[in-house]
């Protein structure tokens, strides 16, 4: 599995946005409780609390997730 975050610019090199991928398909990153496996909000994630990242493929609807 190779996973890949990569920042999109404009023409005044100002980050307009970000690329993910798993393994060169497009793909989104989500939070889950390492409990049970719900998901959870960014903000969450951001707390400091325990959460496992996920990528979801959005082409192939799998998901990849480590703690």
């Amino acid at each position: 599995m190779a996973t890949s975050t990569s920042a999109n610019y404009n023409d005044r090199n100002e980050v307009t946005g970000w690329t993910t991928t798993v393994n060169d398909e497009p793909a989104i990153i989500r939070y889950r409780l390492p409990t049970n496996q719900r998901i959870v909000s960014d903000a969450y994630a951001q707390s400091g609390k325990a959460v496992m990242q996920c990528y979801l493929s959005t082409k192939s609807q799998w998901e990849i997730c480590a703690k």
